[in-house]
């Protein structure tokens, strides 16, 4: 017990040190500026079908919260109205860049908890960030389609179309399970090759997972909110949705720098223990 104590204290001491939060919040801004532009795509493309459908129309009024519904009705018809070609690659634009730099304050603050200098070139590190930012933006879909709206999604499926209980069982259990091997080996890679010095698979392994149960318990935490406070209002009002989602993307941000950390401990305890 006294161990694990030690460790503990340890880590909050290097999360500290590492200025973990800071780093955290600057991941959360460049999430949040690129899944609005996100919304916006993807909006776009529902509106085209949902607006001229009121069988669909009203699939997305049971599946959102009310706030969040009512903001992406107002952008839809604003879409639909001016049909401007530039809107879509606009917002694409803005998506990838807002969350390449994210992956870039990932990348500095893996640097940072493993105490090295980055050493790789400008363009082998765009391309790096590029390739894990659609990653990440895969991962935060996917979360939000099987975790956080997927219990709504299924309710809504199965009062359309007939599907035995059993059936309905295992799509139930696999929407967990893909999600968590996606995430276990997006987290995996993350850790591995974008800090500038290289761990291997058993090194990174610890925080990867720390990150995918956290990540998977805050999402559930969400779909919570979704299911039974989404009408809750009294505190933000209108905005309780939109600063319960701030609060989700922070809270993953911190668990990502987290898991850094941990791997980071790992990694210099192993080598303390080869070096003996």
């Amino acid at each position: 017990m006294n161990r694990i104590t030690k460790h503990f204290f340890h880590l909050m001491k290097k999360i500290n040190e590492d200025d973990i939060l800071p780093w955290a919040s600057m991941l959360t801004i460049y999430l949040l500026l690129s899944i609005f532009p996100l919304m916006m795509i993807l909006t776009e493309a529902l509106s085209r079908f949902s607006l001229n459908n009121p069988e669909l129309l009203a699939y997305w009024t049971d599946l959102l919260p009310p706030n969040i519904y009512s903001t992406l009705t107002s952008i839809s018809e604003e879409l639909v109205m001016r049909q401007s070609p530039t809107v879509i690659p606009t917002a694409a634009l803005i998506t990838l860049w807002s969350a390449s730099r994210g992956i870039l304050a990932i990348i500095k603050a893996l640097n940072k908890a493993y105490g090295i200098n980055e050493g790789r070139g400008y363009i082998r590190l765009r391309l790096l960030a590029f390739t894990y930012t659609l990653g990440l933006i895969l991962l935060i879909l996917l979360s939000l389609i099987t975790i956080v709206f997927g219990n709504k999604i299924l309710t809504l499926v199965t009062q359309k179309l007939t599907v035995p209980e059993q059936i309905e069982q295992i799509i139930g259990y696999l929407r967990y399970a893909v999600t968590l091997l996606f995430s276990l080996m997006f987290f995996i890679g993350l850790y591995n090759v974008c800090p500038s010095k290289k761990s291997g698979f058993h090194q990174v392994l610890p925080g990867a997972i720390l990150a995918t149960i956290g990540l998977t318990i805050t999402s559930i935490g969400f779909s919570l909110y979704i299911s039974y406070l989404g009408n809750l209002s009294y505190l933000y009002g209108s905005l309780s949705g939109f600063i319960v989602v701030i609060l989700w993307l922070f809270v993953v941000s911190v668990l990502i720098m987290v898991g850094g950390e941990v791997n980071a401990i790992y990694f210099y305890s192993l080598g303390n223990k080869h070096s003996k």
